[in-house]
Parts: C-alpha cells; sequence; structure tokens
C-alpha cells in the first residue's frame, strides 16, 4: 500500500495549547481548538491530548510533519458539538481522566493524515456531485457522508429521467480531468452571507464551510463506484487510489 501524500492544507495548525474548561461524560472542553467537530456530511478529527508540563514533545519541533508519530497523551477518537455548542473531545479511556481537570493546561496534536485523508474526500465528494450534473444532467442531492475510508453521495433524478441509466465510465472522466487539471479549490461567500462555497472557476460550487485541499490535483486519483441505481435514486462513491 503506497504511503499517503504529505498533508497539504496546514490551517489550522496541527498543534496547540488550550486550558481544560470544562466537559461532560464524553470528554472536556477546551478553551481553543482545533479539532473539526463531526458533522452529518464528515467524519470528526482524531489525535491526543496531554498535560502541558512544560517539556518537549515528539511533535514540538515541525508539529505539520505528518511522519512524525503523536506525542505521548490520551487519544482523542472523536469530537462533537454538544447544544450548547461547546466542542466535546471524547477520550478514550473516557473523561475525566487524571489530571484533565478545569484550569489544567493541556498541548493537543491533531492527527495530520487522518485530517488529509478526509479533506481530499470531502473535495471528492463535492467532484462526484459536480460530474453527475455534467454528465447526466440536473439531479438533487438528498444525502452525502464522508469518512477516513471513502465519500459517498446520494442523488434524487427529477420526474421524467428517472429511467435513465447511469454512465460510470463518463462520471469517472469528468472526475479524472478535473484532478488532471489541477484547479483551484476557492472558499466563496454565497448569495447567504452567512454560507460559504466550495468553488471550481468555471466548473461550479457547493455549499460547504469544510476544510479541503487547496487544488484539485492534491485530491489524488480515485476509484469511482456506483453502489445503488434505482429508477430514482442514485448513489455514488469514491475512494482514494493507494
Amino acid at each position: 500500500m503506497a504511503a499517503d501524500p504529505p498533508v497539504t492544507v496546514i490551517d489550522p495548525p496541527l498543534r496547540f495549547r488550550a486550558v481544560v474548561t470544562g466537559g461532560d461524560c464524553g470528554g472536556p472542553t477546551l478553551s481553543q481548538t482545533r479539532f473539526v467537530p463531526e458533522t452529518p456530511e464528515r467524519q470528526s478529527g482524531i489525535g491526543r491530548l496531554r498535560i502541558d508540563d512544560g517539556q518537549p514533545d515528539a511533535d514540538a519541533d515541525d508539529a505539520r510533519a505528518p511522519d512524525r508519530r503523536l506525542s505521548p497523551g490520551t487519544p482523542i477518537h472523536r469530537v462533537t458539538r454538544n447544544t450548547n455548542g461547546e466542542l466535546i473531545h471524547h477520550l478514550s479511556p473516557p473523561w475525566p481522566a487524571p489530571g484533565l481537570l478545569p484550569g489544567q493546561p493541556v498541548i493537543a496534536v491533531v492527527d495530520g493524515i487522518r485530517r488529509n485523508r478526509l479533506n481530499r474526500l470531502h473535495s471528492a465528494l463535492h467532484l462526484l456531485y459536480l460530474a453527475y450534473l455534467a454528465t447526466h444532467g440536473p439531479a438533487r442531492r438528498i444525502a452525502g457522508r464522508v469518512t477516513a475510508s471513502g465519500a459517498r453521495i446520494e442523488l434524487l433524478q427529477p420526474a421524467g429521467t428517472r429511467d435513465r441509466p447511469v454512465d460510470l465510465a463518463a462520471i469517472t472522466s469528468w472526475i479524472d480531468t478535473m484532478i488532471a487539471e489541477d484547479l483551484v479549490i476557492r472558499r466563496l461567500q454565497g448569495p447567504d452571507p452567512h454560507r460559504l462555497h466550495w468553488y471550481l472557476d468555471g466548473v461550479g460550487s457547493v455549499a460547504c464551510a469544510g476544510l479541503h485541499p487547496r487544488s484539485t490535483g492534491q485530491i489524488g486519483a480515485l476509484d469511482v463506484s456506483l453502489l445503488q441505481n434505482d429508477p430514482d435514486r442514485i448513489k455514488l462513491a469514491a475512494t482514494l487510489v493507494e
């Protein structure tokens, strides 16, 4: 299996200092965080959390290097948002962990390799959608999900086109062309000032405020598959070629 390519998005930083501010049975809240929380569309980031004792750790020289091991500490296996809008950093073993009490300074490190995969696959999800529109015509997106293993999208075909066969080769070719052209991925504000869009010049846009690579070339080669082809619903998937 080929190694993952270097981390291409390093904003926000992958290593940061914070203070424990509270928490619940799932894990602590922090005074600041660089973890991306779980959403209905995307898996959360993972990483590690340790007490800031003033001692250097394994990633102190270059926290952004993906081939460095995460510094010792308690694993963060999931990050969610509670009803108050706070991010809960779920720990393994569960919180409260020894010493991680409110007021305790900590060092957190985000797993950059996983973030890189999620960013690439998040853009792959949007390419799946635009590829279908470009090769088959209108369709309404009704579901999408990005995990570290792949991206899936479910589309609803409009009435009158529901017997139309899916041309997977055309979809794959369109996506391959977008990746080969290495188009800049932009984040633009849409008509709604509170919504951001993932945007490719001259191609199209998708409402999204998530993290992505800087260009389509950084997504890398994709394996595109057809999971479902019912008269009204289409399910497509993409995985990274490794």
